[in-house]
């Protein structure tokens, strides 16, 4: 019997035929990967949805809310405007646009855009404290006393709007106005820990250090993790002469979050204060990674440096 080997053609296995997926596909896929906390795998399908549609709002509005969680604003502003050229009826995306703005620090831009909002969503409880705070902050009290009070009419306890009113007294120098609305807004909602935290400022601005520290605590006793509480706080205690107590309310406020560079800087501060100079480098150091264009840091970083070297390096 022949032992050669059969000639045959050889046989190549064929893949599974794989169907293209459709804009829904990659929509729903975005979105579950955006859900899920898997932003830059959602931006990759939102993108190929936004591929296949050209027409399509949504994938462009998914994109937006994306790059927005990224701390990309200005990519997320291209986008909502691309939602809304698409779309213009719909109210939601210009408050997203808005935001996108107002953290791009277009403060401006962020107010005329959720002025348009308003005019498809009169009673847009959102659009109307976005145009609040934009007021309060752009120093048109008239105009911020204005929407506050639209919603008030819609929401006569929202707390939200007292804090916004109560902020904005104080920054008028009306500091009584300021603290009597914050009561108000803590009798309405007495587990609010931010009316603590503002009513705390006002004792602060008013030279009431103890009452402040008392608001102060009780803000973190509500939320241990309010890192506005812990450093005002740190503020109220170093203005009283506490200064390792106020070191310790600002480094816990940078363990809640290790972004904020206010905490870094005002220890730094107190540690320049103590003359422990190593650690006020570190911190004023630490400031600055985290936001280039802080400019007290780098001054008061320099000062620091000049300390350490007139002392050879070393602390006093």
């Amino acid at each position: 019997m022949s032992t050669r080997r059969a000639r045959g053609r050889k046989i190549i296995p064929l893949s599974p035929f794989k169907r293209h997926k459709s804009y829904q596909s990659h929509f729903e896929t975005g979105c579950q990967f955006y859900s899920s906390g898997r932003v830059d795998e959602a931006i990759e399908e939102f993108r190929r949805a936004a591929a296949l549609d050209r027409r399509d709002p949504e994938s462009r509005i998914q994109l937006g809310l994306a790059y927005a969680s990224k701390g990309d604003y200005p990519t997320a502003v291209t986008y909502f405007r691309r939602g809304i050229e698409l779309n213009p009826k719909d109210a939601e995306v210009y408050f997203h646009l808005g935001m996108a703005l107002f953290y791009s620090s277009d403060i401006k831009e962020a107010a005329r855009i959720w002025k348009k909002g308003l005019v498809l969503q009169p009673h847009d409880l959102d659009l109307h404290m976005a145009l609040a705070e934009a007021y309060s902050l752009l120093g048109q009290y008239s105009r911020t006393y204005e929407y506050v009070e639209k919603v008030l009419q819609i929401d006569p306890k929202n707390v939200e709007a007292l804090n916004i009113r109560g902020r904005t007294y104080l920054q008028e120098g009306k500091s009584q106005q300021a603290r009597d609305e914050l009561r108000k807004a803590i009798r309405h909602h007495p587990y609010y820990a931010t009316t603590y935290v503002n009513l705390g400022i006002v004792y602060t601005h008013m030279g009431l250090l103890d009452a402040a520290l008392v608001q102060f605590r009780r803000a973190l006793r509500i939320d241990p993790r309010h890192t506005e509480a812990y450093i005002n706080l740190g503020h109220a205690l170093w203005h009283k002469g506490d200064h390792w107590n106020a070191i310790e309310a600002f480094s816990e406020a940078a363990k809640i979050d290790p972004e904020d560079r206010e905490a870094f800087y005002f220890a730094g501060m107190v540690y320049a204060e103590l003359k422990a100079y190593r650690e006020s480098e570190r911190c004023l150091k630490q400031a600055l990674l985290l936001d280039s264009t802080f400019e007290e840091a780098r001054a008061n970083l320099i000062k620091v440096q000049e300390k350490l070297k007139s002392a050879g390096g070393k602390d006093s």
